[in-house]
């Protein structure tokens, strides 16, 4: 059974004076308002955790609202490196890993169930590599799709010359 939650729904105006009523210096009403209004209270708040008084709940005193979205820019930021970063190596390990397979056991590796310690699992990831080569958007998957599919139709029409 879900617990019942009683409190109701505030307004941004009014979420604004629960913080201030709450201790926060707000400053510029308007830019706080349009910055919940992006953020979102709750998320907000998650940032604000820390600069309250862990008895009373109320902010300690000076904290200002400048001070929480700096701490939540800085988060932001941080966030965006840390992809950026992971996916820089995401590529580059995908990349090695092709190259080293498909330069030992041919371009179509992945297609080679001996090359796989799973068995059961083998036909559901190809599977997923179809779907996913389906799926995609990027315009290099779309080039080598249409490519290919231009390949089937030229041998379906012409390749009964191919057997003479």
């Amino acid at each position: 059974m879900r617990p019942k939650y009683n409190k109701p729904p505030l307004s941004l105006s009014n979420q604004l004076r629960h913080l201030e009523n709450l201790g926060l210096e707000i400053g510029d009403f308007a830019h706080v308002e349009k910055f919940l209004d992006r953020v979102g209270y709750y998320r907000f708040n998650g940032y604000a955790f820390p600069l309250k008084d862990n008895l009373t709940g109320r902010f300690r005193k000076g904290v200002t609202f400048s001070q929480i979205k700096e701490i939540y820019t800085f988060d932001r930021t941080l966030k965006l490196h840390v992809f950026d970063a992971i996916e820089r190596i995401e590529v580059a390990l995908r990349s090695r890993l092709v190259n080293t397979l498909s330069n030992s056991y041919g371009s179509r590796w992945y297609e080679d169930a001996a090359l796989f310690y799973n068995s059961q699992n083998y036909s559901k990831n190809l599977e997923e590599v179809y779907r996913s080569i389906h799926r995609a958007r990027e315009q290099f998957i779309l080039y080598y799709r249409a490519k290919r599919i231009m390949m089937l139709i030229m041998l379906h029409r012409y390749g009964w010359r191919l057997k003479r």
